[in-house]
């Protein structure tokens, strides 16, 4: 973070802003250890504002798929019942998952992903 007091408060204003606008405490919780990483100067301010957004647009079940996801170099998800491919589109959409096929993402009646570097980082904090 920036030692000029004028960015430092609009660093603030923003955070703040962020805050108000969480729907969840998960996303809150993120934000807070994103946060903590950024004082710790382990990210960057861009980074953590591109981290923020990303978490910003997450639901609550997201993070638990994402974690599962992310500790796997290949995640198969099929269609059917209890299918989380819409919710592996939506993480697909924050650039957090990737196709992690050899023929392209769609397999007829599953997927094939993995988790991005973006994806793996965000994990680190959730």
């Amino acid at each position: 973070m920036d030692c000029n007091p004028f960015l430092k408060a609009k660093e603030t204003q923003l955070i703040i802003f962020m805050l108000e606008s969480h729907t969840q405490d998960k996303q809150t919780s993120v934000l807070g250890k994103l946060y903590e990483a950024l004082v710790k100067k382990e990210i960057s301010w861009d980074y953590f504002c591109e981290l923020a957004e990303i978490n910003k647009r997450m639901i609550v079940y997201d993070y638990e798929l994402l974690k599962e996801i992310s500790e796997k170099e290949r995640y198969k998800e099929d269609e059917g019942e209890k299918s989380r491919i819409f919710q592996i589109n939506r993480l697909t959409s924050l650039g957090l998952l990737d196709d992690a096929g050899r023929d392209g993402f769609w397999k007829g009646k599953y997927v094939v992903v993995k988790a991005t570097s973006i994806g793996k980082k965000l994990v680190q904090y959730i």
